[in-house]
């Protein structure tokens, strides 16, 4: 659960994965069961990836939201697994 502004926003996840066969891990982020974004995580390291919300039609000003991300392509063999690692998410509200 996340709490998220009323207008525009930022999603910001923080993320890293470990590819196999040169493919990246692939996450799709969600707010409330709507899709808001997707992309390959394609950093050993901890990166920030930025999806944009608009919740003006939202009532009341702030809420409570369920924010899920998951992982599409989970994969490996003996020799590699592919990963996806999450860490913090924030929400930044735009002006």
């Amino acid at each position: 659960m996340v709490n998220v502004p009323k207008g525009k926003a930022n999603v910001n996840i923080q993320a890293k994965g470990s590819p196999v066969n040169g493919v990246w891990p692939y996450m799709i982020v969600e707010l409330d069961g709507e899709e808001i974004g997707e992309t390959f995580v394609d950093s050993p390291e901890w990166k920030e990836y930025e999806f944009r919300v608009d919740t003006s039609g939202t009532v009341p000003s702030d809420t409570l939201k369920v924010l899920s991300v998951t992982f599409t392509n989970d994969g490996g063999n003996k020799e590699e697994d592919r990963n996806l690692y999450v860490g913090e998410a924030r929400i930044v509200k735009n002006e």
